[in-house]
């Protein structure tokens, strides 16, 4: 079964080039392991928003916990979600449907 798995942030402005140029190298390495399919960034606003699709791997890999650990040593570089202490917003799902081309 694949996942797919999106994960919101907001960098603070000052700090929003430098995280964003570590953020994609080691996004780009989390690829090695094989539990992620496909993923994608997107920058809207002050919100960084990845959409990871994981497969059976993941189990293994953890590379979800990992990337959240890494997010957690870059928290002087993020600001927290109003009315909350967290750094991030995460959505996890199974994907039942996938169009084809």
């Amino acid at each position: 079964m694949r996942l797919m798995t999106t994960i919101r942030f907001r960098p603070k402005p000052e700090c929003m080039d430098a995280f964003i140029a570590i953020y994609h190298g080691v996004t780009e390495r989390a690829l090695e392991d094989g539990s992620i399919d496909s993923y994608f960034t997107g920058i809207i606003g002050d919100e960084v928003i990845y959409v990871g699709t994981f497969n059976e791997k993941e189990k293994d890999a953890n590379t979800l916990y990992r990337g959240l650990s890494w997010l957690g040593k870059y928290d002087h570089m993020l600001q927290k979600y109003p009315g909350s202490e967290e750094y991030a917003q995460i959505e996890q799902g199974a994907v039942c449907h996938e169009g084809g081309s």
